[in-house]
């Protein structure tokens, strides 16, 4: 049998019940470091999000004029930009990880 890495984000929506399952399984579970957000694409995706939008000049307008604005700039993201996340923190961050180098 082959034993697989499961990596976790530090977060506590995980239930013991799920844990137990994993290991039971004969499976590793390695918890990320709180502060490693480069290891989650969600986290780049949210920076190419908050890119776009002008957080300058977002302050400077009502509310009511500001959601649009945000809405307009998350459905702007393309299936490429999330693919490309992804394909970073799977191939490129976690290769360094493997290597133990310093990301």
């Amino acid at each position: 049998m082959n034993i697989s890495t499961i990596y976790f984000q530090q977060i506590i929506i995980y239930k013991q019940n799920t844990v137990q399952i994993v290991h039971e399984a004969r499976h590793e579970i390695h918890y990320a470091h709180p502060n490693s957000c480069e290891l989650n694409p969600i986290e780049n995706v949210f920076g190419i999000w908050k890119g776009r939008v002008d957080l300058i000049h977002i302050g400077l307008r009502p509310l009511e004029n500001i959601l649009p604005i945000i809405a307009e700039s998350f459905f702007e993201i393309t299936a490429t930009e999330i693919y490309s996340c992804i394909r970073r923190v799977s191939r490129d961050i976690y290769g360094m990880v493997w290597a133990q180098e310093d990301i």
